[in-house]
């Protein structure tokens, strides 16, 4: 089971009957009571009073919490400790992380840390915003699939939040319908927050706190990369918003197993099943192109940045409104348009694997190849040109050689004469 953490008050649990049925020479006997959380009534650092609890993930437990002097309402999350010395000190080391990272972002889109720290009975804790909303796992669960135009809106907000943080160098690592929360905020039915920052990397690796014989992650989500440890970048965020997008729109992930082992052998030598097999997409076959890019298995194959991937998104809304977009291909990892000006600096080389389309596309909305189809005859490549010769050049060759010409005619001509007529005494 994947661990989540969750800023959202559940709903209330159903009463708990403490009493067991009596009947005829039994005496009543009561339930052992539920062990009371320590937490709950604790004031941390003289300025968070701990009220209840929110909900219990892998790294430790999120309590609701009310800040003083502000009568803030807070999410507090607290780290749980471990018998464990080194497991420990490691998660401790991650979490701080999570915190200095996750303090750094101020996007609207991205969850809002107001301090972290320890207390004096070494409790590590950190103050974030408190998210009244439901996650995007709950919608699913209550609402069914996505539709196109739903996803599209919420993915352009996850987009912007990541966009902050890549541009930071942080890389999520941890990106899944759990940790995207939805709030209504004024005419807003559906605005997006990003959170749990628990697995960050820095591009620079001096962030990455993960033992190196450690995969962390939830499995259902991980990149290959990720799943091997090696170079780590922005795409693996990319390839598990592939999946998020993948399970909004079908109702579960593109893989599934009956442990993480095979979960994980699945995202390294898998192909995913087309969504156009699973899911309706006759609408939107541009959005179908765009989750099956960002699942491709070579980090060079999918998009090179979520600024590539918001600008696809757009163009799939556009479709849905009717609007008409050209062929789509990418070109070393920035999505080209048919028709539209190819981006400056980039190779006319197209990445691998686009040449083929999801079933069901339609011929005007497909994926380009450099490969020619059966049948065709592949381009010839132009010679290379020579040197570039000034126009003049031809023009005082013809000169020359119009002179040569009449200087010939001439010489003949005279010997012609000579030869009939004789030189005076030949006779």
């Amino acid at each position: 089971m994947e661990a989540t953490t969750v800023l959202v008050k559940p709903p209330p649990p159903p009463p708990i009957d403490i009493t067991r049925p009596t009947g005829p020479g039994s005496s009543t006997a009561t339930a052992p009571m539920p062990r009371v959380d320590p937490m709950l009534g604790k004031v941390l650092n003289g300025r968070y009073k701990v009220t209840e609890l929110i909900a219990k993930g892998g790294m430790g437990s999120v309590y609701k919490a009310l800040q003083s002097p502000l009568d803030r309402v807070v999410a507090l999350k607290v780290l749980d400790g471990s018998s464990e010395e080194d497991q420990d000190k490691e998660f401790r080391g991650r979490f701080i992380l999570e915190a200095a990272a996750t303090a750094k972002l101020t996007h609207p889109n991205t969850i809002r840390i107001f301090d972290y720290g320890q207390t004096s009975d070494q409790i590590f804790y950190i103050a974030m915003e408190y998210l009244d909303g439901r996650t995007l796992h709950q919608a699913l669960r209550e609402d069914g699939v996505f539709t196109p135009e739903r996803l599209i809106h919420i993915l352009c907000q996850v987009c912007s939040s990541l966009r902050e943080a890549h541009a930071l160098g942080l890389i999520h690592r941890d990106l899944k319908p759990a940790n995207v929360v939805l709030l209504r905020t004024g005419e807003e039915a559906e605005f997006a927050k990003v959170l749990d920052f628990g697995l960050v990397k820095e591009v620079s690796g001096k962030g990455d706190l993960t033992r190196t014989d450690a995969v962390v992650g939830s499995p259902s989500y991980m990149s290959p990369e990720q799943i091997r440890s090696t170079n780590v970048d922005n795409r693996s965020d990319i390839y598990a918003l592939g999946v998020l997008m993948y399970t909004c729109l079908v109702g579960k992930p593109p893989f599934t197993g009956t442990s993480p082992v095979n979960l994980l052998m699945a995202h390294l030598h898998h192909a995913p099943p087309p969504i156009t097999e699973r899911a309706r997409m006759e609408r939107a076959p541009m959005l179908a192109w765009i989750v099956m890019t960002c699942l491709k298995k070579e980090p060079d194959d999918r998009f090179a940045s979520v600024d590539e991937l918001s600008r696809a998104l757009r163009v799939a809304a556009a479709e849905l409104r009717g609007e008409t977009p050209g062929h789509p291909s990418l070109l070393n990892g920035r999505l080209v348009i048919e028709g539209e000006p190819t981006p400056s600096g980039a190779s006319p080389r197209l990445q691998p694997g686009l040449s083929g389309a999801p079933a069901g596309r339609p011929a005007g909305v497909i994926a380009r190849s450099t490969a020619p189809s059966r049948g065709q005859r592949a381009p010839t490549r132009p010679a290379a040109p020579g040197p570039r010769i000034p126009p003049w050049v031809p023009v005082v060759g013809v000169v020359v050689l119009l002179g040569a010409m009449v200087l010939l005619g001439l010489a003949v001509g005279g010997m012609w004469f000579g030869g009939a007529f004789g030189a005076p005494g030949d006779h």
